[in-house]
């Protein structure tokens, strides 16, 4: 059984227009597609390859 929703491919231009929708600011758009050009959005937004970058550093540590 697949649950996976397909979601429609967005456009760098089309990201930013959402984001913009949710009020997220930009000081400058250019650099911003740069970086969802490299990043993608999710890595960005929701910022999960720090959050386990910090784990992997932690479980090293012990």
């Amino acid at each position: 059984m697949n649950n996976r929703i397909d979601k429609p491919f967005k456009t760098i231009d089309q990201q930013i227009s959402i984001l913009q929708s949710r009020n997220l600011l930009f000081h400058n758009k250019e650099t911003a597609a740069k970086n969802l050009e490299r990043y993608g959005y999710y890595e960005i937004i929701n910022g999960y390859k720090d959050n386990y970058a910090d784990c992997k550093i932690k479980l090293n540590t012990l």
